[in-house]
């Protein structure tokens, strides 16, 4: 209903009473021209290499990389909304993108034959706690965990961690900050890639 993602945020009631607030954003989804407001463009195709790119190409680089630095925006004003509270805020896409980086493809779903195959699985994973996070051992956690190769299917039980929450159904070997994650798990992608055999 909204068509920039701040529009969204300005209306989410960040409620300081215990909840979980999932927000799914458009982020920097095809068709990337759409995806922030003309106050939000700075990059042109003149920024990219004239030689390498045609100009179809380096017009939407261009609305990549703006859809990019509204999307760091967005994600910066929700921060801001919950800097005061005893609040986290995980952030994370659901896939990666290829722009033009390994040929004439720009998008995503065709990652099993594309050279650019890690542009389409890796994604970013951000995890931000506000100074009165009531949990402050998780900091060192996730600190320990920076460089650890996780797979977002595992980040339910993260997120339960994260939480303190005990459930029959919290698997500790899935949660990449507990102590028996098992970090040797095969990272399966598109129903049977190994990730890190790829």
């Amino acid at each position: 209903r909204y068509q920039y993602d701040m529009g969204l945020v300005e209306n989410i009631d960040f409620s300081i009473v215990p909840s979980l607030t999932i927000i799914h954003l458009w982020g920097q989804h095809f068709e990337y021209s759409q995806r922030y407001p003309e106050s939000f463009r700075v990059f042109t195709a003149n920024d990219y290499n004239h030689s390498r790119w045609t100009e179809e190409q380096r017009v939407k680089i261009a609305d990549f990389d703006n859809a990019t630095r509204y999307n760091d925006y967005v994600v910066d004003q929700i921060i801001q909304r919950v800097q005061n509270q005893n609040s986290c805020v995980v952030y994370f896409s659901d896939h990666g993108e290829e722009v033009y980086e390994h040929g004439n493809f720009g998008g995503h779903g065709n990652a099993e034959h594309s050279k650019g195959f890690s542009n389409q699985i890796r994604v970013p994973l951000m995890v931000w706690l506000s100074p009165t996070f009531s949990r402050p051992e998780i900091k060192e956690k996730l600190l320990a965990a920076k460089h650890t190769p996780i797979i977002t299917d595992d980040l339910p039980h993260f997120l339960l961690d994260m939480a303190g929450i005990e459930t029959e159904d919290f698997a500790p070997t899935r949660s990449f900050i507990n102590d028996c994650y098992n970090m040797g798990k095969p990272r399966i992608v598109l129903h049977s890639i190994d990730y890190d055999k790829r």
